[in-house]
């Protein structure tokens, strides 16, 4: 196992734990694998490459910042305080 390197954001698909993926080199094919349970399996770059990019806490703009083309516009949250008669 060679270049180990983890994939953040990234649910595995058998256990479902986040940021346990990592992917490594193994007969000059790329693998996938997760730290928590016995999920391997043969990484497809191709496929993840011709997907939308899936909106993580890293690629998403704050409150106030202007949104990309491709994002959805956030919108600060705001409190009301009701009071019961």
């Amino acid at each position: 196992m060679q270049n180990k390197r983890f994939i953040a954001g990234a649910l595995c698909p058998a256990c479902k734990q986040l940021d346990k993926i990592f992917t490594y080199s193994k007969l000059d094919e790329k693998w996938r694998a997760c730290v928590h349970c016995d999920f391997n399996e043969l990484f497809e770059e191709k496929v993840r490459r011709s997907a939308d990019e899936l909106p993580t806490r890293v690629n998403q703009h704050r409150v106030g910042e202007q949104a990309l083309q491709h994002e959805t516009p956030t919108e600060p949250v705001v409190l009301v305080d009701i009071k019961k008669p």
